[in-house]
């Protein structure tokens, strides 16, 4: 089986930075990816190397997520969740990429809180306000989501456009 250049240097990064026995000195690593495709190459890569792993994505088994939060909480996971996704696409927008990595790293963070936060306040406060109806309610979560995230990635994808419009 032939390696890729790209998996040579990540299997090359993890034994220097890691101590090369990453499974036995207990040592952890978390991979970020936009594209799931990304985590089956690695789901498929790990073994290999006798890394353990425990994929965080769409993938993730219900049973295997309850054995990491036994209180059952999903709404906990969902939004840290939604932190790595938002500071990742924040993190690869055109404007921001133009930033140093401290800056890169802020901004992104920032605003996956802002984001995922202020969704979170804008929520309790519709709770308050509309009739006590489960199906109300998941209705107008749904919509604020949709609505949010539409605005938001709008604003991004604008910005990137001014962007490229000043460096023509």
């Amino acid at each position: 089986m032939e390696i890729t250049k790209k998996m040579k240097i990540l299997s090359k990064l993890l034994e220097k930075f890691l101590c090369y026995n990453l499974h036995k000195n207990g040592r952890k690593v978390l991979w970020f990816a936009t594209m799931t495709m990304v985590l089956d190459v690695i789901e498929d890569y790990s073994p290999l190397r006798g890394f353990k792993y425990a994929r965080l994505d769409g993938a993730f088994e219900v049973h295997e997520k309850e054995e990491i939060f036994p209180e059952k909480d999903i709404s906990n996971f969902l939004l840290v969740n939604t932190l790595f996704g938002t500071g990742t696409y924040i993190y690869t927008r055109k404007h921001v990429r133009q930033s140093s990595s401290c800056y890169r790293i802020l901004y992104s963070v920032t605003g996956a809180l802002l984001l995922s936060f202020g969704s979170v306040l804008i929520w309790s406060v519709l709770r308050s306000i509309i009739p006590a109806n489960q199906v109300l309610f998941t209705v107008t979560g749904i919509s604020t989501s949709i609505a949010i995230t539409s605005t938001g990635k709008k604003y991004l994808t604008d910005i990137d456009a001014m962007l490229h419009s000043k460096n023509e």
